[in-house]
């Protein structure tokens, strides 16, 4: 049995993996998407929106994504961004499904361009989004400019939504990034919740997940856990997830503001305990080799299964 079982949920509502279930439009996200909107009524240029890691800037995309009318709209993301202005366009028509592995630089711009010229004839739109941008160098910047520049009588073929930490921001201000910045027709940058979004948004999750007033919340404990995690969606998550299996594990039905404060405090112990680890790593001393003869093969068991692990690449929401 897990928490979801002992309170009766349909799902468990503080998962750290962006799900557009639970997605929550609080009033920076309300504002976001107008600015949004409007940078997409312009229809060129860039779109900038930045945010502290964990403001749900993965799941707000996805949402606005979502929402797009899928027979106007053409679009493709780009999440890895370390890499330089060489690559920038293969990772761009590769983003849209065209296949240019072996192909030289002047052919793949040839070729994403007939292809944004085929969206524009269909009257759709082709966007390109670049997450976690503040990892693009300078030079990538500026050819994601001059992809922009494409255009057919005089109608962008492209439009380019940057997201990313607020690093993005100083980065486009970067020296060389004059033309980019001109070119920028929205900017927001997405705040944490207020205390009382915080409420409305854990219990948000909460109904979305089947809550039905088990376990119960005391009013007190929506200030400490606004006060703990400065009302960022990740952080919020991740404590009122411990929150929870913290009242599966006491069998208790009714959470107050000393439970709240218990996760609290173990959370931060174990935080303490991996900075700890990790400082005993960084001082220990290399270890002499030892010649000890080479080891026999060991013959595997019948049973042992060989699993393969897929790392995945960790999103903003």
């Amino acid at each position: 049995m897990n928490y979801t079982d002992f309170f009766r949920l349909r799902a468990s509502p503080f998962n750290l993996t962006p799900d557009l279930r639970f997605y929550f439009r609080s009033e920076p996200q309300r504002k976001a998407l107008s600015y949004l909107n409007f940078g997409l009524s312009k229809g060129e240029g860039f779109v900038v929106i930045t945010g502290e890691i964990g403001a749900g800037k993965t799941v707000f995309i996805e949402y606005f994504l979502d929402n797009l009318p899928k027979q106007r709209a053409v679009t493709a993301t780009i999440s890895n961004t370390q890499f330089e202005a060489d690559s920038i366009l293969r990772m761009a028509a590769s983003a849209f499904g065209l296949r240019e592995e072996n192909t030289d630089k002047a052919t793949v711009f040839r070729n994403l361009e007939a292809f944004l010229l085929d969206i524009h004839r269909r009257s759709a739109r082709a966007i390109l989004i670049v997450d976690e941008a503040q990892g693009l160098p300078v030079s990538a910047l500026e050819e994601l400019r001059m992809l922009s520049n494409i255009h057919y009588q005089n109608r962008a073929l492209l439009q380019v939504f940057l997201v990313g930490q607020p690093q993005l921001r100083r980065r486009l201000a970067s020296a060389g990034l004059e033309q980019l910045r001109q070119r920028i027709v929205a900017i927001y940058h997405l705040t944490p919740l207020n205390q009382a979004e915080a409420k409305q948004y854990i219990l948000h999750r909460l109904r979305t997940a089947g809550w039905n007033n088990d376990p119960q919340l005391a009013e007190s404990c929506f200030p400490a856990i606004h006060r703990d995690t400065r009302g960022v969606p990740r952080l919020v998550n991740n404590l009122c997830d411990r929150l929870l299996w913290h009242a599966f594990i006491e069998e208790k039905h009714a959470i107050d503001q000393d439970d709240v404060n218990i996760v609290i405090q173990d959370m931060r112990l174990d935080a303490e305990g991996l900075l700890e680890l990790d400082l005993q790593a960084e001082f220990v001393e290399p270890m002499e080799p030892v010649n000890d003869p080479p080891a026999k093969p060991i013959k595997q068991a019948a049973s042992d299964r060989v699993v393969e692990f897929r790392p995945s690449i960790e999103k903003d929401g």
